[in-house]
């Protein structure tokens, strides 16, 4: 789906129905598994083209290529060892798993889904890709990648999950369990040292990246040149790192109905939003876009704040399809370093969604902090 403003809208104001009304699993309920089953016949998104705009993809036919690509070879994406720190730094393997999941689910498909089984459990099963709940994990090692790589598996896992036997259905849980608290605990340990208290909620005391400022560029460049909402140390460590293994928690903790990894992982969202989000919906992230007279890129942060909004909307929306809409619904005038809003109104996950998109829309214009006020500066996903 192509996200626009009145999509978004649509996401923000539905209202939560009880748990009593509600089939499905992890990310979906009857309902969306209805819509998408009729659509794999009827489209629209079944067919390149079919729906609203050309060069809108098919994705259908590409659920359906990856799958028969799974199915041609399922084992050609298992990844015998998950070294920490990550090498390589890069996991792009089991988004065809994911797919052919996905086709089990909505084509009813046995077959596939035996297929997906087997490989989610050899990968359970496997001496290197296990690890510890208190095994530390440093983010910067490239850590964010091996949690991309388990959330294609537990997404996979929840599509087909009436396929397992309660015995295999408990290997997989708890492989998974093991990686989403060692995760939080890494996490945590980063995060405790902006705020020793955070667990508890408490922000009275902070550790030397937030009792500081230590302020990088400013966020944006206004139509008439001037700066806005210097980026503070900490507001650079609610990053899309960070933001991308605390997703994978996130889901693993929703389908684990792990009650404490749920609150740390919407603890976290909730930490984003109070410091590295700004009252007019700016982010810490925007300290990575550059002009285009530099090495980089204009959009570099605008791209890795969809990161954040990617793990933050799929968690919430997680939650919402189980029966809590807290995520959705929080909101906070609290911040620190400029992100607090100081009377003004509060932020939410709808205003961060609401400013990227007016960005890309154009309805918001602003310009990489480190430049000057020409459309290539414009920080709108088109100037590269």
């Amino acid at each position: 789906m192509v996200l626009t403003n009145k999509v978004l809208a649509f996401v923000f104001s539905f209202n939560v129905l009880s748990n009593s009304l509600l089939g499905g699993g992890l990310l979906w309920n009857d309902a969306h598994l209805a819509e998408w089953r009729d659509r794999a016949v009827n489209g629209p998104y079944k067919s390149a083209g079919d729906s609203f705009d050309p060069l809108i993809p098919g994705e259908w036919q590409r659920i359906v290529y990856e799958k028969d690509s799974f199915m041609s070879n399922p084992s050609a994406d298992r990844e015998s060892v998950l070294a920490i720190p990550e090498t390589p730094l890069y996991y792009p393997k089991g988004q065809n798993t994911a797919s052919a999941a996905f086709y089990a689910l909505v084509k009813e498909d046995s077959s596939v889904a035996n297929s997906v089984k087997a490989e989610i459990l050899w990968h359970a099963r496997a001496p290197g890709t296990q690890v510890s709940p208190a095994q530390r994990m440093v983010t910067d090692d490239g850590n964010w990648w091996k949690a991309s790589w388990l959330m294609r598996y537990l997404v996979s896992a929840s599509f087909i999950e009436d396929s397992f036997t309660g015995g295999e259905l408990t290997e997989v849980r708890d492989w998974l369990s093991n990686w989403a608290k060692a995760y939080d605990l890494s996490v945590n340990a980063e995060l405790a040292q902006c705020f020793p208290n955070r667990y508890s909620r408490d922000y009275s005391r902070t550790g030397s990246p937030a009792s500081s400022s230590y302020y990088s560029r400013y966020a944006y460049l206004d139509s008439n040149g001037t700066g806005h909402n210097q980026i503070a140390a900490v507001a650079r460590y609610y990053n899309n790192r960070r933001s991308t293994i605390m997703g994978f928690v996130g889901l693993a903790s929703v389908w684990l109905q792990d009650a404490t990894l749920i609150d740390r992982s919407k603890l976290y969202f909730e930490e984003w939003l109070q410091f590295s989000v700004f009252p007019d919906g700016s982010v810490g992230e925007y300290d990575r876009n550059r002009s285009s007279t530099s090495s980089s890129n204009v959009m570099q942060g605008l791209i890795y704040n969809g990161a954040n909004l990617e793990s933050a909307i799929t968690l919430a929306s997680a939650l919402f399809v189980n029966g809590d809409n807290s995520l959705f619904q929080y909101s906070t005038t609290n911040g620190i370093w400029g992100t607090e809003s100081n009377g003004g109104a509060a932020k939410t996950l709808k205003l961060a969604v609401d400013t990227h998109m007016d960005l890309i829309e154009n309805e918001t214009i602003w310009y990489a902090a480190d430049g000057t006020v020409t459309p290539a500066n414009r920080i709108d996903s088109k100037a590269e």
